[in-house]
């Protein structure tokens, strides 16, 4: 039985890793959005 929890737990540590770096990657994705349309919008004023 406590084999069982241990392997659940690991998975959960595991799926909870996985969503984190998700997360982490959207953000980065986004914020590099944010600078290149910014970047893109201040060349077309010039």
């Amino acid at each position: 039985m406590l084999h069982l929890q241990v392997t659940f737990y690991r998975l959960l540590v595991f799926a909870h890793s996985c969503i984190y770096l998700a997360d982490c990657t959207v953000q980065i994705g986004l914020s590099a959005c944010k600078v290149f349309f910014l970047g893109d919008s201040i060349k077309n004023r010039m």
